[in-house]
C-alpha cells in the first residue's frame, strides 16, 4: 500500500486523489518508527506541493481535515496555506505567521 501511494504522489495528477494521498503520509507520520514518521512527513509536503501546482484552491479543506492535523505544527504548514493564498490555523497566526508575512 505504501509503495501505491508513493506512485500516486510522484505520478498522480488529479488534485483529489493528491489530497488524499497528502492525507494518508500526514497521518503517517505519526509511526512509532521515527525515519518512518520522518519520510512520511516530508512525503505528505511534497504531496500537498504537487497538489498546489495542479491547480488545488480549497484552503478550507487543508485547513480543517482532521487528517492532516499530524502536520500541522510543522514550519512548512503555514507557508504552504500562505502560498494557497488561504490564512493560516489560528493557533499558528498568534505565532506571528501570517499572510501579510
Amino acid at each position: 500500500m505504501a509503495r501505491d501511494l508513493e506512485v500516486q504522489a510522484q505520478e498522480g495528477k488529479d488534485p483529489y486523489v493528491l489530497f488524499q494521498v497528502a492525507c494518508a503520509f500526514a497521518l503517517c507520520s505519526e509511526a512509532k518508527d521515527a525515519e518512518l514518521a520522518g519520510r512520511c512527513r516530508d512525503q505528505a509536503f511534497r504531496t500537498l506541493e504537487k497538489l498546489l501546482q495542479a491547480g488545488w484552491k480549497d484552503h478550507i479543506a487543508l485547513k480543517n481535515d482532521p487528517d492532516l492535523d499530524p502536520i500541522r505544527s510543522d514550519p512548512r504548514f503555514p507557508k504552504l496555506m500562505t502560498d494557497l493564498g488561504g490564512t493560516p490555523p489560528a493557533e499558528q497566526v498568534s505565532l506571528g505567521v501570517s499572510k501579510e508575512d
